[in-house]
């Protein structure tokens, strides 16, 4: 080996390491879970990084035997691929001025991709999940590179929604080498062929990135079990606010409103001092139950205090809001508990400029609801 070609390797190796020891470093300084994975896709697909054109993440549910979509970076045509790296080259943005747009703004709201890619839900099957579900079983990463490989991925069922013919799949695993998902990486746009150097350095960065997945499942596991309310497993009303006050800026981005119902079970003092303390828990639970299956994807239920409850509903009208509210107390019925509910509803911005306001408007609507004699829904 002659002395330059040694350092070209010397230095190719010396560049690896470095990216590997950037993206490594910028894991360890965060544990959410949404944070996490945007690190790990942009260490992925930026030209900076891996450079692949797309890249997405696929968490296995032992629960429900799938691969969930958790996230896709990546573009879905060229012409959005040349206005995002048109915008990267103007502003000449590094990897870790790419990794910092997680915290700066929502980076995929209106990603396609994201959305494509979210939607999916892998059966844990061969047949049925086809290479991304193999690559999980097996544990080994899989290549879709020779033209016979390619050729077979035309009729795969989730690479065909992917509309991806050339790709890789690397398995993500922890600690104690259990399968936790599997990371999808191509070249649509561009149409490039996959390097061999590229997919060793998927495996790699793979190994990495299973771990920093472990530890951040494991501290959102956490950090929920510390939101829920301890009875009801509803939101808490620390959550709650929180939650409130994502939405209403979420609202504001996309110039949707955000529609609030307060909920409160009409005489239930009265129940509780009957039955007791136990009883009465137990109603509450029941109501808790029926709350979640009645609300949709996408809505935030939560034990606001005592026998009063919340529903934080996104991208909601107060028309479509008050339909959803009256549908609640009338099928309360079905609960076959021996009271009934009233509710107040706000809307943002309608009634309200901001969370505080937006709270106290559905509580004079739900006092209003009240007044009036209970077993009904009051508008601000």
């Amino acid at each position: 080996m002659t002395p330059k070609k040694l350092q070209e390797l010397l230095e190719k190796a010396q560049s690896e390491l470095t990216l590997l020891y950037e993206i490594g470093n910028a894991l360890r300084t965060t544990l959410d879970f949404g944070e996490t994975l945007y690190i790990i896709l942009t260490g992925v697909t930026a030209q900076e990084g891996l450079g692949f054109n797309r890249a997405g993440i696929f968490l296995a549910d032992e629960a429900e035997k799938i691969l969930q979509g958790r996230m896709g970076i990546g573009p879905e045509t060229g012409e959005e691929a040349m206005v995002i790296w048109e915008e990267i080259a103007k502003r000449r943005l590094s990897l870790m001025d790419l990794i910092s747009n997680y915290r700066t703004g929502k980076p995929l709201e209106n990603s396609a991709f994201h959305q494509t890619v979210s939607s999916l839900k892998v059966p844990l099957t061969q047949m049925a999940g086809g290479l991304i579900a193999q690559a999980a079983l097996q544990g080994t990463p899989i290549e879709v590179i020779s033209s016979e490989a390619q050729q077979k991925a035309a009729q795969d069922p989730v690479l065909r929604v992917l509309k991806s013919t050339s790709c890789v799949l690397v398995p993500l695993k922890s600690r104690d080498d259990k399968v936790v998902g599997v990371i999808f990486a191509d070249n649509r746009i561009t149409l490039k062929p996959i390097p061999r150097e590229s997919f060793r350095l998927l495996a790699l960065l793979a190994a990495h990135a299973g771990l920093a997945i472990e530890n951040s499942l494991a501290y959102e596991s956490v950090r929920q079990q510390a939101e829920l309310d301890s009875l009801t497993k509803l939101w808490n009303r620390g959550a709650f606010q929180r939650l409130l006050l994502e939405s209403k800026a979420q609202a504001e981005r996309s110039r949707l409103p955000v529609s609030l119902l307060l909920l409160d079970l009409d005489h239930f003092k009265a129940y509780n001092d009957e039955v007791g303390h136990p009883g009465g828990d137990q109603a509450l639970t029941a109501v808790a139950d029926f709350l979640k299956k009645t609300a949709r994807e996408g809505d935030h239920v939560a034990r606001y205090g005592g026998e009063e409850f919340a529903i934080i509903l996104p991208s909601t009208q107060k028309l479509n809001a008050l339909k959803m509210a009256e549908r609640i107390r009338v099928n309360f019925d079905d609960t076959g508990l021996p009271f009934t509910l009233s509710a107040g509803l706000a809307t943002f911005p309608h009634d309200a400029q901001d969370p505080e306001a937006l709270l106290k408007a559905a509580d004079q609507a739900l006092y209003e609801a009240k007044r009036l004699g209970r077993n009904r829904v009051s508008i601000a």
